[in-house]
C-alpha cells in the first residue's frame, strides 16, 4: 500500500496487480450415490471384486492381505445389506455409496458361490502356528505328503507320491487359518514373488493333510 501512494504522489504509473497463483489441484470426491436413490437400487449398483460372481480359489485368498481377509469376507454380506454388530465393520462399509441397511436381509439372499467364498475366505483367517507345533509332524492319511515344522518358519516338506523317488525340501511356512502356506526364495511370504509356492488344507485338531493346493 505504501509503494502504490509514493508511486501516485510522483506521477509514476499505479502498481500492477500481483498475478493470481492457481490453487493446487485436488483429487476428485468419490461420487456419492443420489440422496433419493432407494436402498436397492444402491445395493444393485454395487461394482466390487464379488460383483461378477466368481468363485474363488485358494490362490485368490491368499493374494488377500491377512488384515483384509475379514472384511472382504465380510463385503459379500454388505453387499446385500446385512448390517453388523461389529462396529468397525458397519463403520467402514458405511463409507461405501453402494451399502444400505436392509431390514429384510436374511442369509438365505446369499447365492451358492457366495456360500463358498465365505468359507473358503474364513478358512484362511486366524494364526494356528502353535496348534500346529503342536502336532510337529504333519501327514495325509495316504502318506503322499510329509511335513514336518522344525521351527517358527521352516518345514520339511517331503512328497511320498513316488515311493522310489522321494523328494524332501527345507522351506518356509506360515500358518493361515486351517492352512500352511510353504515357499522357497525369500523369507516373507509374497505371492508372485516367491519360488514354489504352496498351500496345504489341515485338519487342524489331528494334524492330517486334506488338501494340497500347487500355486
Amino acid at each position: 500500500m505504501f509503494i502504490g501512494l509514493v508511486f501516485a504522489c510522483s506521477g509514476g504509473e499505479p502498481t500492477p496487480p500481483a498475478p493470481a497463483i492457481a490453487a493446487p489441484a485436488t483429487e476428485a470426491p468419490v461420487a456419492a450415490a443420489p440422496a433419493d436413490m432407494s436402498c436397492a437400487d444402491k445395493l444393485a449398483s454395487y461394482s466390487g471384486r464379488f460383483s461378477g460372481g466368481d468363485k474363488l480359489s485358494a490362490k485368490d485368498a491368499l493374494a488377500i492381505p491377512v488384515d483384509e481377509l475379514r472384511v472382504v469376507r465380510n463385503e459379500i454380506f454388505a453387499r446385500h445389506g446385512r448390517e453388523f454388530s461389529s462396529q468397525d465393520l458397519q463403520a467402514h462399509f458405511k463409507k461405501e455409496p453402494w451399502y444400505c441397511v436392509d431390514p429384510g436381509f436374511e442369509d438365505a439372499r446369499l447365492s451358492k458361490t457366495d456360500r463358498a467364498n465365505v468359507a473358503l475366505l474364513k478358512s484362511f483367517e486366524g494364526d494356528n502356528s502353535a496348534k500346529l507345533q503342536a502336532h510337529g509332524r504333519l501327514q495325509t492319511v495316504y502318506d503322499e505328503w510329509n511335513i514336518a515344522l522344525q521351527t517358527d518358519d521352516r518345514c520339511e516338506v517331503v512328497d511320498l507320491s513316488d515311493m522310489y523317488n522321494a523328494e524332501s525340501a527345507s522351506r518356509y511356512w506360515d500358518s493361515r487359518g486351517e492352512w500352511i502356506v510353504t515357499w522357497d526364495g525369500q523369507e516373507k511370504f509374497e505371492l508372485g514373488k516367491v519360488q514354489d509356492p504352496a498351500a496345504f488344507k489341515l485338519d487342524v485338531t489331528t494334524g492330517d493333510i486334506l488338501e494340497h493346493v500347487k500355486l
